[in-house]
């Protein structure tokens, strides 16, 4: 039974990794320099002063070029650091930027807490998304749980995971 279980770990472990790849072979790193004119227009326009460290052509479920940057600006302890989506034409999509707990709504940590209870230290981005001249907010809370299951199916123990800037999970 043991072998049983570890076999079928494995293999989740093995299709979540493929899923992955095959996510992967969607998007690929591009040169700031060899971006669309118009992708490189739009940056410019919305963050003159900013600094692309990372770039990304990404294919989305749609079928639709969606360039994808990690943006920096500033130097030293005033550094700021975010990322940004454009579509292929230079419109802004969307900015995700990581915040601290003290800056989210009462609300959304409230759900958090509701529906896990252990986590108490997640990291946290304020996603914003552009559609015409509206724009909707959300925040992506990144949370890590060790769960321990007995072969019967009863959770026997549970603990947080404190995740790195990385999303490395080290134990709390």
């Amino acid at each position: 039974m043991q072998r049983r279980m570890e076999s079928g770990l494995a293999l989740v472990a093995i299709l979540g990794l493929t899923a992955m790849w095959s996510f992967a072979e969607e998007s690929k790193s591009i040169p700031p320099n060899k971006l669309p004119k118009k992708v490189q227009e739009g940056v410019k326009t919305e963050y003159p002063k900013a600094k692309i460290t990372d770039a990304m052509e990404v294919v989305n479920d749609k079928k639709e070029t969606i360039y994808t940057f990690d943006l920096e600006e500033g130097e030293g302890a005033k550094k700021a650091k975010w990322g940004a989506s454009f579509s292929a034409s230079g419109k802004l999509i969307e900015t995700m930027e990581q915040v601290n707990l003290a800056e989210i709504p009462k609300p959304v940590l409230g759900a958090l807490e509701k529906k896990y209870p252990l986590i108490k230290s997640p990291l946290a981005d304020k996603i914003t998304e552009y559609e015409g001249k509206a724009t909707k907010v959300s925040y992506s809370l990144r949370i890590a749980l060790r769960v321990k299951i007995s072969p019967a199916g009863k959770i026997v123990g549970e603990e947080e995971l404190v995740l790195s800037d990385d999303d490395e999970a080290d134990s709390k």
